[in-house]
This record gives C-alpha cells, sequence and structure tokens, in this order.
C-alpha cells in the first residue's frame, strides 16, 4: 500500500503545481488571440514588471476623442533580446504603432502581439 501512495502523493502534487503556471497563462481565456487590432497611438505609460511589460496608450479617436489601451507585453528581457534599447528607444509621448489581441470582455485591455519602434517591425507573440 505504501508503495501505490508514494507516486499517487507526487502526481498529485505536481499537478497541484502546475496549476498556477497554467492558469497565469491563459491567454485564450483572457484575450481573443484570432483577432489582431492595429493601432498609432502615444504611449503615456511604460512600466517593466518582471515577467511583463505594461504600455499605457492613448488612441485618438474623432468620435471617442482620447481612449486609454493597457497592453500586456512580453517581458522586457525578450524586448532586450529582440534588440530594443528599453531606455534609449522607448519614450513616454512618442507614438508608436501597436498590434494586439483585444479581450473577450470588451475592457480596453489587449495583449501585444508586434510593435513598430523607430521604423522596425518586432513581433512579440506569434499566436
Amino acid at each position: 500500500m505504501k508503495t501505490f501512495l508514494a507516486p499517487l502523493a507526487a502526481v498529485v502534487l505536481a499537478a497541484g503545481a502546475s496549476a498556477p503556471a497554467l492558469a497565469h497563462h491563459s491567454v485564450n481565456g483572457q484575450y481573443d488571440v484570432s483577432k489582431f487590432v492595429t493601432v498609432t497611438a502615444v504611449l503615456v505609460e511604460f512600466r517593466e514588471i518582471n515577467p511583463h511589460t505594461r504600455w499605457g496608450i492613448v488612441v485618438k479617436d474623432p468620435k471617442a476623442g482620447d481612449v486609454r489601451w493597457e497592453l500586456e507585453g512580453v517581458s522586457p528581457n525578450v524586448l532586450r533580446r529582440q534588440g530594443v534599447k528599453i531606455k534609449e528607444d522607448i519614450k513616454i509621448g512618442e507614438t508608436y504603432t501597436f498590434q494586439f489581441s483585444p479581450p473577450w470582455n470588451g475592457a480596453k485591455t489587449g495583449l501585444l502581439t508586434a510593435m513598430d519602434i523607430k521604423g522596425k517591425h518586432y513581433i512579440y507573440n506569434k499566436l
């Protein structure tokens, strides 16, 4: 009986330990990854919060005025590996082109999938 319980306990513990990781990366549950929105917007906030970056952007909409979006992006390390010099290339107040997957709930948030920085196109999430 003891030899049966030890492997069973190990399986249960492993399954329980992996649950938070699966919940954290539930991209399909939060965002409609079959759709992409492309906007040109002013960057008003940028935060490096490992394991992600957060991008506050304002889109000029002729009907609705300034519309703020919050985008979730890849980690700062991914940006650096792709050649983005965060301190030099990303500036508050600058205009960039962002591509993102919108959320299912209609909120003004999104999962950043690609971006143009200083004329160069970066792809962050191939969904």
